[in-house]
């Protein structure tokens, strides 16, 4: 009885200060550290460099190279073979640089309001239009918020499914997206996928 008395007076203790950890937020836990399958590896080209970082992308993939670009913004993209009907995965990468004047807008471009601005130029093409929940994770250090979607695509009146990754890098702001047309999108976009989680900063 003297022992459950001691633990019970422990107990009452500490659990003021476990209240007190999980309001300042210190007990909360860190973000999970997003990589690709191994298995997966093998299908992904050697580095491609972007901007200060790098990227696998698939193999057989093509690469296309946007026309036009404006000042402070590097992209490339990546393509699958076309299919018989002229559907064809896709993966982005785009880093935008942000002036100086930017270093102390912290709170101008959360995670959040990146990725709400890129899923609106998506929507656009979109009915239907449908997100889960976003989820935070790490890619080789850097923080990123996911989200995943589906949607109609009003051309062609098919269902599409993709997802974005956004992140910021100090001046650098990070996007780096996939899509494709269902089912197919069952397939492709895993492989996609793990180029994208791949992405790292370059070595000095």
């Amino acid at each position: 009885m003297q022992r459950r008395n001691c633990a019970m007076l422990a107990l009452s203790i500490a659990w003021p200060t476990l209240l007190a950890l999980q309001a300042s937020g210190q007990a909360t836990k860190a973000p999970p550290e997003w990589k690709p399958e191994p298995a997966v590896l093998k299908k992904l080209e050697t580095t491609w460099i972007l901007d200060a970082y790098t990227l696998q992308p698939p193999k057989n993939y093509t690469r296309e190279r946007p026309k036009e670009t404006p000042p402070g913004l590097v992209a490339v993209g990546w393509s699958g073979e076309p299919r018989k009907d002229g559907s064809k995965a896709s993966i982005r990468a785009m880093v935008v640089q942000l002036p100086p004047s930017e270093e102390a807008s912290t709170g101008k471009y959360t995670l959040e309001q990146l990725a709400e601005t890129l899923l609106g130029t998506i929507k656009r093409n979109r009915s239907d239009f449908q997100e889960e929940k976003a989820e935070t994770g790490t890619i080789s250090g850097l923080t990123f918020l996911r989200v995943r979607w589906e949607g109609v695509e009003t051309k062609s009146n098919r269902k599409m499914q993709g997802f974005v990754y956004v992140a910021r890098d100090g001046l650098k702001i990070i996007q780096l997206l996939s899509q494709d047309y269902t089912p197919e999108a069952t397939e492709s976009l895993p492989l996609t996928e793990a180029s994208i989680l791949t992405f790292k900063k370059k070595k000095p």
